[in-house]
């Protein structure tokens, strides 16, 4: 890969894991995944495919930067990894910089083509680490709502009963 290109991708990568810690990317599942390989036209990625799609920008950049990142999960026949990743990066000027939103500039990484794998790798399994730690914290903040909304039909001797039968039980 070019050293511009593998540049661009680490940073991509690096503005990645600085996400603000409440900033959540939900994948997609999707079945297809349209893409350009560098020596063929449109290809598609066909499978279970896990899409992560974002913006990353700032009031003070001049570009905003449109990512995708998909995983196609394959195993060799000995249950070696071989799973491949495209990433999309699709570049826009900014509209406060200009009155056109066409992208500009589209780059294209395939894993199995370039040597991307490794970057494309540690991008997804970031997004992937966030998603599942914002989901647990979700489903726990929703118990911990239930619980307090039931705790307010609880009597207290209903709460006494139950603590004298468990250490009653303990015996």
């Amino acid at each position: 890969m070019k050293e511009k290109l593998k540049d661009l991708l680490t940073t991509v990568y690096q503005s990645v894991v600085s996400f603000d810690e409440s900033q959540w990317i939900k994948p997609e599942k999707v079945s297809s995944f349209k893409y350009f390989h560098p020596h063929e036209s449109e290809c598609t990625l066909e499978g279970n495919i896990t899409l992560y799609d974002f913006e990353i920008s700032k009031t003070d950049m001049q570009y905003k930067f449109y990512i995708k990142v998909c995983k196609k999960e394959e195993t060799s026949f000995w249950s070696k990894d071989r799973s491949k990743y495209v990433t999309r990066i699709g570049i826009v000027k900014d509209f406060r910089t200009s009155y056109s939103s066409r992208e500009i500039d589209t780059f294209w990484f395939l894993s199995w083509v370039d040597d991307s794998l490794n970057i494309q790798k540690d991008i997804f399994n970031f997004l992937e680490k966030r998603n599942i730690e914002l989901s647990e914290k979700e489903i726990l903040g929703k118990y911990e709502t239930y619980i307090g909304q039931l705790k307010k039909t609880v009597s207290k001797a209903a709460s006494r009963d139950v603590k004298i039968d468990n250490l009653l039980e303990d015996k």
